[in-house]
């Protein structure tokens, strides 16, 4: 055979192999970042472009923190980045420096939901049963000093109200191990007064919002044979109320009775909740440092601009 046909021959067997694992993952990656960015997703950004894209973004966080949803990782492609998905981390950044500056507030990643197995299910699925460690969706949450905090209140009665609901709620799920079942929850509101009707509401219709706000969580029971429902702390609860909320609720009904704090409440409550300690500590510990090496870096490049504008001063006189 000639070598022209010959090499034409292979070229042809080249083109009608098919693609390696590594090759089709690669495409399939290059797609999904031409869907999602368009076509104008390789461009990069001028700084005009960037600071209205920062724009819409605090837009976005306010607008999903008034009506308690999650800022999701897709509404922030579609209705954000503009076809500009690979500016994600420089936007996302720009954003957070934004809010803390001027609002005093910052976005944190909420927790993925929880899968509520059975021990026995918990050891067939084995570490595939572990829960995701991302779930591309944020809230947003004050960094004020807490003498701030203490002045800040809901914006009307009826929201007060709601609030006061779901902190009683969460602290009832929290202090039963994280998991309350719907007949106890609605034993202990009956013996609470709260009956089917409040100010804001249905108890149902309050507790479906709960659930659909993201304070609860709510699934079969697994261990039942029967259509049992039960409740479970929702990522917004975990990372808005958390135990030191939980905390903070009942000491305020002790304070408020005639009695003293019983002996080593808090470490009693914890252990109503099921809560390591150690582990709570290194996460509180994590996320503090985290915030402290955020705050620097927003320091140093604020210097980095003065120094640059004062250089920039002395070169034109």
């Amino acid at each position: 055979m000639p070598r022209g046909a010959r090499r034409a021959a292979d070229s042809d067997g080249e083109a009608n192999t098919p693609r390696t694992q590594t090759q089709r993952r690669r495409g399939e990656e290059e797609e999904g970042d031409n869907e999602e960015g368009g076509a104008g997703s390789s461009r990069g950004l001028n700084q005009e472009d960037l600071q209205r894209l920062v724009k819409n973004f605090v837009r976005l966080a306010i607008a999903c923190e008034y009506t308690r949803t999650p800022i999701r990782r897709d509404e922030i492609g579609k209705k954000v980045l503009e076809g500009n998905s690979r500016e994600f981390k420089r936007v996302f950044d720009k954003t957070q420096e934004r809010l803390r500056a001027t609002l005093g507030m910052e976005m944190i990643e909420l927790p993925a939901k929880e899968k509520h197995l059975t021990a026995t299910q918990k050891r067939k699925q084995g570490a595939s049963a572990s829960a995701a460690t991302t779930s591309k969706s944020w809230m947003l949450v004050t960094i004020l000093p807490q003498e701030y905090k203490a002045i800040i209140v809901p914006d009307n009665y009826v929201d007060a109200q709601f609030m006061g609901l779901v902190n009683l709620v969460v602290s009832l799920v929290m202090l039963n191990g994280r998991t309350l079942s719907e007949d106890g929850l609605y034993r202990y509101l009956t013996r609470l007064q709260i009956n089917d009707e409040t100010i804001c509401g249905q108890t149902s219709d309050i507790l479906a919002k709960m659930v659909r706000t993201g304070y609860l969580t709510k699934a079969r029971d697994p261990a039942s044979d029967e259509n049992k429902q039960d409740y479970h702390l929702g990522p917004r609860a975990k990372k808005e109320i958390g135990m030191d909320g939980v905390v903070t609720l009942v000491k305020e009904v002790y304070e408020a009775g005639e009695g003293p704090l019983p002996e080593n409440l808090i470490e009693k409550l914890r252990g109503a909740a099921g809560e390591d300690i150690h582990e709570q500590r290194v996460e509180a510990a994590r996320e503090d440092l985290q915030r402290r090496q955020a705050a620097s870096q927003a320091n140093g490049r604020r210097n980095k601009r003065r120094r640059n504008d004062d250089g920039d001063e002395e070169d034109d006189e």
